[in-house]
This record gives structure tokens, sequence and C-alpha cells, in this order.
């Protein structure tokens, strides 16, 4: 064998070395890659107990699930916004209830404008638009104060020149100044976050150990929706407690029941625990 041989050989043989240290460095870096990622996901993660704020375990992660949680965070003391019908959900003139607010609005209006002397009084026309409420599901004292809304919107805006009462839903949302009742204002937290819409019909996360913050907890039986905060998690990596944040919880109103419409605000709740037969979890 000469030189040029023994040349070619070693180099053949280091050239084979060198193939197999990259391949075992690409194998070694795929699995450091694979354990990261095994460590952002929160079911791989050794379960910290207490608040997912506090200890990070389980966080919100993704891009979306922060900014929901943010936004809905920011939102807290104030108002729900402005209610619309520019969605897939139920607003406070669903059901008709827009057509008798108008039935109200318009009768107010006939008599503001009549004579004084030939007009009945103030009483008497407040009770003849109670009744343009009638087989509505408001109780008396709900169409009172609906009565009293219509009073006040219209007196004020009468103020500025002739009132242009509306003649839609929407149009009816806007003049009564109603805010967003719950599952329109997750929504809209929701989309205004970089997330998607997702109704009371979207399909729950089966696995618990996927819960984030940032994501929405909606009531099965269609009666509220909230966003979650916060997650304290148990010794064994499980939802023990929700933090919510939330629009139209209280007293005050029924149909909906919660607040009174034109007084919804944002606030912050905590003490839920998960019950898979009352509630379930969406990622938006």
């Amino acid at each position: 064998m000469n030189q040029t041989q023994t040349k070619e050989i070693g180099e053949k043989i280091m050239t084979k070395e060198l193939s197999l240290r990259m391949r075992l460095l690409m194998v070694s870096s795929m699995l450091m890659l694979l354990t990261a990622l095994g460590s952002m996901n929160g079911k791989a993660q050794t379960p910290k107990v207490g608040w997912a704020s506090q200890t990070g375990f389980r966080n919100a992660e993704t891009s979306v699930q922060r900014a929901v949680r943010d936004a809905a965070l920011r939102g807290n003391g104030q108002s729900s916004g402005q209610s619309t019908t520019n969605g897939s959900w139920l607003t406070d003139t669903a059901d008709g209830d827009g057509g008798k607010m108008r039935n109200a609005i318009n009768r107010y209006q006939s008599w503001y404008w009549t004579n004084s002397t030939r007009r009945p009084a103030l009483d008497q026309i407040k009770t003849q638009m109670m009744a343009d409420f009638g087989g509505s599901a408001y109780d008396q004292t709900r169409r009172s104060m609906l009565v009293n809304q219509v009073v006040d919107r219209y007196n004020a805006a009468v103020r500025f020149g002739p009132v242009r009462v509306p003649t839609t839903d929407n149009d009816t949302l806007s003049f009564l100044g109603i805010r967003k009742q719950c599952l329109e204002w997750a929504m809209t937290t929701a989309i205004s976050a970089g997330g998607q819409s997702k109704n009371y019909y979207a399909v729950g996360i089966a696995d618990p150990r996927a819960f984030r913050p940032g994501m929405g907890l909606y009531k099965l039986d269609h009666s509220h929706a909230m966003i979650i905060v916060d997650i304290r998690w148990d010794g064994n990596g499980n939802p023990a407690e929700f933090k919510v944040a939330e629009s139209n919880y209280g007293g005050g109103w029924q149909n909906p029941a919660g607040m009174v419409p034109w007084q919804r605000t944002i606030d912050i709740r905590s003490g839920i625990s998960f019950n898979s037969g009352v509630y379930k979890v969406v990622s938006y």
C-alpha cells in the first residue's frame, strides 16, 4: 500500500467519524429540544400547589391566552361596553323584547310632543308604556325600570335637538345604553385579544390538566359565561379553584338574571370549583 492509498483510507475514516459525530450531535439536539418542549407543556411539569400566576405552573402559555387574560383583568370595575347585535350572542332585545322597547319609546315621544293641555299625566303614560311590555318575561318592577330609562334617555337626548328614535334592535340597545351581557363580553374580549369567537355550543376541553388562564368558563345550561384569569392547582396537578372575570354577575335584574342592563360592569371573582356537570372550559 503506497502513501497515496494510505492517505485516502485515512480521509475516508475521518469522514465517517465526522458523519457519525454529526448524527450524534443532531440526535442530542433533538432530545434537548423535546425535553424543553416537554417542560413547556403543562402536563409534563412537576405540580406546584397554588395560583398559576404565583407559581408559574400551568400559567397562561400562548400569546392569545396571555392577551385574553390581561384584557379581562384590565376590565375589572369598568363598564362591560355597549351591547350590539353584531355577533352570535343574545342581547336584551332578543325574543321580541326590542320591539316592545321601541313601542314604549314611540309612545313616550308621541306624548312628549302632544300639547301639554291635552296630554294625560306622566304617570298615566308610564302605565301605558309598562303595558307595552306585556307578554315579556319582565316583572312589574323591571318594566317600571325600563320605562324610567326610556324617559331619562329621551329627555337627555331631546335637549340637543330632534330625537332619532330607534328602528332596529341595534339602535334600541344604543338608545337605552344597554351594556354587554356575560357571553357577549367574553366573546368580544377574546376576539379583540386575537382569539376566536366561541359561543355556548363550542366544544369543551376534556382534560382538566389542559385548562389555562385566558380560556372561557361556560355554564352548561347556557346561563353564564366567564373568562378564567387564574387557576389554583392542587398537589396532583388538578384545578382546585378558578378566578374569573365576568360581566353581568349579580342581582337587581331578571330576563336575564344579573345586573341592571345599563349598569353592567366587569368584576373579578374566585372560589369557583370545577364541576364537569356544571361547567365546560373552552379555548379561544
